[in-house]
This record gives C-alpha cells, structure tokens and sequence, in this order.
C-alpha cells in the first residue's frame, strides 16, 4: 500500500475541525487522525469536543542543525486567517521529531502563548486513544513497518 500527497496540493490548507468562529486557541497536530482522535478523547472525557479548534499540519519538517525550521504553511496559514487566535497548543507527537519541531515552533512564535502537550500515552494521540479504548497497537506490514 502506497500513500502519498496528491500532485499540486497545497499544505497552506490542511484538515481542520471544527473551525469554531472566534476561537482563542488552536490545538495542532503532525496528521488529521491525530486530531480526529484527540476530538474523541475529549468526547470520551465527556467534554464538548465541538468547541476545540484543531488543525493537522500534514506532516513536519525536521529542524536545521541550528534549530531552525521551516514554518509549517498549514499554521502560517491558519494564524492569518484567525488572527484572534492567542494560544497555540502544539500536540505532535511524543518521539524524537516531534519533539524537535514542538520547540523550534515554539521558538518562531514568540507573540502567542505555547503550550507544549504531548500525549501522556503513546507515541501520538492515535496511540494514546487506541490505549484507551483497549484496542491493540500498531500492527506489523509485511515490509516491517507500522501502520
């Protein structure tokens, strides 16, 4: 099985739920399951998963060797169309890249205020929702890679 991106699209807009007007706070993360499972997290928790504006950023960029990034277009973007937002929570994932991108963003983003929230459990918050409703991991291909 082959996925990939589709010829001449285009990262400034990536997936995004639900787009609550007027919201203060976005909660990003690295791919849209990801923040499709957070949603369900909190709609587990009992919290209203509607009122949570989430944003995917279809991916990261490994920082420099200075640190540096390049700055996720998705994020540029959705911060120029909601210039209301105040708060940024940055949700990537609990491994070696994600964490290196969570700071240098944090570092580019000195007018908001950042919040690094990884997820407790697991790699991502894919994992963290497959922990919590019991159902088992990443399974094993034929080439040896997860999915």
């Amino acid at each position: 099985t082959f996925a990939g991106e589709v010829p001449g699209s285009d990262k400034r807009f990536s997936f995004a739920v639900p787009l609550c007007a007027g919201g203060k706070t976005i909660c990003v993360f690295e791919s849209a399951i990801d923040a499709l499972s957070y949603l369900t997290l909190l709609k587990l928790r009992g919290q209203d998963w509607r009122s949570a504006n989430t944003l995917s950023l279809s991916g990261i960029y490994r920082p420099r060797k200075d640190g540096s990034i390049r700055f996720p277009a998705a994020l540029e973007q959705y911060l120029t169309d909601h210039p209301g937002v105040t708060r940024i929570v940055l949700c990537l994932d609990n491994d070696t890249p994600g964490r290196a991108a969570s700071a240098a963003i944090q570092n580019c983003l000195p007018q908001y205020e950042v919040i690094d929230n990884p997820p407790h459990r697991g790699k991502d918050y894919n994992d963290q929702l497959q922990m919590v409703k019991g159902i088992s991991g990443r399974v094993k291909t034929r080439g040896g890679e997860a999915r």
